[in-house]
């Protein structure tokens, strides 16, 4: 154990379309924007051949190349879509990026760009990001754009909903319904030290109980380069988040208390317990903001599908291929 532990325009920009991006983007039918939306126009896009073309939306087309671009993305996020979920969805959005036209509502360059940040932050960096990309047969350009649908969707549905609200009382009754979600598991602060042998861990035990602290053997005996360079502090951790191997031992340990060696993986860990914390609740009002906020986004997401689904059933709204 080595440490602790997410302008484009209203205008419709289409070269990739709907994903529900699992890298912390949330999951909502979104409307595609490309890397390049919110610059000049470049014109208007060449008609799609008869054979690309699956649907039109208040005359906008909904090609072939909308639905592979909606598969390749979802495919990425860990979902599988045949092609008629694929068309659905594609068509869902193109709903959506018209409505945004409609009431200017628009996302910021640099939002998309906050967005791509967190995801590359929370896989470990951006050169991980990007082999993950090449992996799943992705490109940066589709993930931007997969992003910006995600964003688009979010800015319309707190612009077109944005009476829509939850109450102190609902969020209460939310958070006592459902207490478990605002448990704080047991905590430790746990010091770490992690060397190649049984025989090793013994010895900087010996030096520990001799007089030596813990932080000193960390910097002088660690092999993890971490562990060493921190004095082998890892901070605050869950104990349901260690690993098994170490998990019942460190429990068991008073504070203060040094663990006999453990070994994980390949290496042999002496652990010491500087701090406790039991299991506790966050008091109502400490999340009532955060979780008036959650559930308002929530409503107004469910709104907004409620808003497609009554906006594709409309008359000439929407005509797939075989009405045209």
């Amino acid at each position: 154990m080595t440490g602790t532990a997410p302008v484009i325009g209203g205008r419709r920009c289409r070269s990739s379309r709907w994903a529900l991006l699992a890298l912390g983007c949330a999951v909502l039918l979104t409307p595609a924007a490309a890397g390049g939306c919110g610059e000049e126009s470049r014109g208007p896009s060449p008609s799609p051949s008869p054979a690309e073309l699956l649907a039109r939306v208040r005359d906008e087309p909904v090609t072939a190349a909308d639905v592979r671009a909606t598969q390749r993305l979802a495919t990425f996020s860990g979902e599988t879509l045949d092609d008629d979920k694929a068309l659905e969805q594609a068509i869902r959005e193109e709903l959506i990026a018209q409505e945004a036209a409609r009431l200017d509502v628009s996302v910021p360059k640099a939002a998309v760009d906050e967005r791509l940040d967190s995801l590359a932050a929370g896989v470990g960096g951006e050169d991980e990001l990007r082999a993950a990309l090449r992996d799943g047969g992705l490109t940066m350009t589709e993930l931007r754009a997969g992003v910006a649908t995600v964003l688009l969707a979010e800015a319309l549905q707190e612009a077109k909903f944005a009476a829509v609200r939850v109450g102190r009382t609902e969020a209460r009754r939310f958070y006592e319904d459902d207490a478990a979600l605002f448990t704080i598991p047991a905590e430790v602060e746990l010091a770490d030290l992690a060397v190649r042998t049984e025989a090793a861990a013994r010895d900087v035990i010996g030096r520990i109980e001799a007089g030596q602290s813990f932080e000193s053997a960390a910097r002088q005996f660690s092999v993890d380069p971490e562990l060493k360079a921190q004095g082998g502090l890892l901070g605050w951790v869950r104990l349901d988040s260690i690993p098994a191997g170490a998990r019942e031992t460190i429990a068991g340990l008073p504070e203060n208390g040094l663990s006999a060696p453990v070994q994980l993986g390949g290496l042999w860990h002496v652990f010491e317990v500087l701090g406790r914390r039991p299991e506790r609740v966050r008091p109502f009002s400490q999340v009532a903001a955060e979780l008036i906020a959650e559930l308002t986004r929530r409503e107004r997401a469910a709104a907004l599908a409620a808003w497609l689904d009554e906006e594709r059933q409309r008359p000439g709204v929407v005509v797939t291929v075989d009405g045209l």
